[in-house]
């Protein structure tokens, strides 16, 4: 039976969007606990419940993913992206050695997804490793271009390796970017950090 949206949410793109997750949320609990041991279906459901800022049963889910199949690399990215990405209650990331050898095996497992060695870029960067970090961007960027996150975070990794003039470049062109786009809230976090770190 389809359900019907309230009229106020037709009225409102974003709250229709989100009227439509909660009820995929609601689909995937079900599912869920009726296929246990399906590791894609339990990985989606975690993407699910990080979206609704409910990140530590998302870890939890993911961590379940990747025992069921330790070769689907999606819950190893996604897994490795809360980690670097997400603070714990006392405000430290939440592991980002794990994350990063996570994100070292996503992109062992599908080397040709862009967004996994964006992960292992950022997840670099968060444990200081700036020269392993421009390779894993790089990277990404070959795969697909002129992705916000990536261009964030090779402006701000060229400038920890005391390359003023490429950081600048990248940080130009997530400006462009961000002239015809509307960043999300992580997104926006990322803009600040690195005008914060480069006097911007």
């Amino acid at each position: 039976k389809k359900t019907r949206l309230p009229v106020q949410v037709l009225d409102d793109p974003e709250q229709e969007t989100r009227f439509q997750l909660k009820l995929l949320l609601r689909e995937a609990t079900f599912y869920v606990k009726r296929f246990p041991k399906n590791a894609k279906l339990r990985s989606r459901y975690a993407s699910l419940l990080s979206m609704f800022g409910r990140d530590d049963e998302a870890v939890a889910e993911y961590r379940q993913a990747i025992k069921l199949d330790p070769k689907l690399a999606e819950p190893h990215n996604r897994l490795a992206w809360l980690l670097v990405t997400t603070r714990n209650k006392q405000g430290e990331y939440r592991n980002v050695e794990e994350g990063m050898r996570l994100a070292q095996t996503a992109c062992k497992l599908a080397p040709n997804e862009a967004s996994h060695w964006n992960t292992l870029g950022v997840a670099c960067y968060r444990n200081g490793k700036w020269p392993a970090a421009l390779d894993a961007l790089q990277k990404s960027d070959q795969l697909q271009s002129n992705q916000p996150i990536n261009l964030i975070f090779l402006a701000m990794t060229q400038w920890r390796l005391g390359d003023r003039t490429s950081a600048g470049l990248w940080y130009d062109k997530a400006l462009a970017w961000r002239t015809n786009n509307k960043p999300d809230a992580e997104l926006a976090s990322f803009y600040r950090e690195a005008a914060d770190l480069m006097g911007r």
